[in-house]
């Protein structure tokens, strides 16, 4: 969804948050934050909010930044939990609570993307990752059980994060 399409959609106005997924929904438990995302649109809590899928060009976060406050992440990524567990950090802690970058499958790390972002001056205020440990990482297979199982607590972390903003 292009900066034009989202401002629309908010009567002209910049939203406060975006919630924005990586990952690749052929690539295993990777693909979580493409599930939660499409799981969001159902809820009312997020009819405001622009919901945007990033899949695999984690470099056009950057672009979604502009005309934001806030925004909140989502991936898999390997913290060295137990798999399906959702943890929320500040992106600044990314290097530090994810064990390996693979979000470099993305084309460009998740650390990397920020750093630039920053660089050019289009750095939220916050910017915060929602990191789902993944059990498996396989191309051609779906969510495994344990990372889909996971949704709904993912769902009411976002829901409660979204209501510590106190958005309209």
């Amino acid at each position: 969804m292009s900066f034009a399409m989202t401002r629309l959609q908010n009567n002209g106005k910049s939203p406060t948050l975006k919630i924005i997924s990586v990952g690749n929904d052929l690539y295993g438990d990777d693909g979580i934050g493409t599930a939660i995302l499409k799981k969001a649109k159902e809820y009312s809590a997020f009819a405001n909010t622009p919901l945007i899928d990033c899949a695999t060009d984690a470099l056009s976060i950057i672009d979604h930044f502009q005309d934001a406050e806030h925004v909140l992440i989502i991936d898999a990524a390997k913290m060295g939990e137990p798999p399906g567990s959702v943890k929320l950090f500040d992106a600044t802690k990314a290097k530090l609570l994810i064990k390996t970058d693979h979000l470099s499958v993305h084309g460009i790390s998740l650390t990397e993307t920020m750093k630039i972002a920053k660089r050019i001056g289009v750095y939220p205020q916050t910017v915060t990752i929602m990191g789902i440990e993944p059990e498996q990482l396989s191309v051609n297979r779906g969510l495994s059980s344990t990372v889909s199982d996971a949704i709904p607590t993912a769902l009411a972390k976002l829901i409660e994060f979204q209501s510590t903003l106190h958005l309209n």
